[in-house]
């Protein structure tokens, strides 16, 4: 969960970062975005995002972003691990 937890809000200015990794080398993951709301982009400015990336770091490349203006659900990644 990010600061809110499972019912509350995040924080404003949150920025948060985990990595998920397959239990087996060679394994497969799958993150299924079931439901979500972020704030969206205004003029440009000040919007939320969750990005995916494949790799432990923020350098890696992206596979996907989701952001506020994307409201939804059942939003799916999968990936493979190196």
């Amino acid at each position: 969960y990010d600061s809110g937890g499972p019912n509350g809000n995040y924080s404003i200015l949150e920025d948060y970062t985990f990595t998920i990794c397959p239990s087996e080398p060679h394994s497969c993951i799958e993150i299924n975005l079931e439901d979500y709301d972020i704030e969206p982009t205004i003029l440009g400015f000040f919007g939320d995002a969750l990005t995916f990336y494949a790799g432990v770091t923020t350098s890696a490349p992206v596979i996907s972003r989701v952001e506020g203006q994307d409201i939804g659900t059942n939003f799916r990644i999968q990936a493979s691990s190196q």
